[in-house]
């Protein structure tokens, strides 16, 4: 799921969404996934990724975020603003 850089770094975003009981995983490379607490993959979204995060980077791709009180992922884009997107299926535990 999260492939180490080639000198061995792992980097990206780890939320516990307690409410949901599950892990979010966000990658540079390969998507966001939402994670149960036994290690199972229960769903992904390839497009959101957390390349170069800062919500107001000029000249750089803007990555996505999560908001565990919210169960969203939220990034800015030029022209649209705020956009937010959800696994597509409601996850419990």
């Amino acid at each position: 799921m999260i492939t180490p850089h080639s000198e061995g770094e792992v980097t990206g975003a780890l939320f516990y969404d307690k409410s949901a009981g599950y892990l979010v995983a966000l990658t540079h490379d390969k998507g966001a996934f939402a994670v149960s607490l036994y290690g199972d993959i229960i769903e992904s979204l390839a497009d959101v990724n957390v390349a170069n995060a800062g919500v107001f980077n000029n000249n750089a791709e803007i990555g996505w975020n999560y908001s565990t009180e919210h169960h969203v992922f939220y990034t800015w884009q030029n022209g649209n603003g705020v956009v937010e997107k959800r696994f597509s299926t409601q996850i419990t535990r």
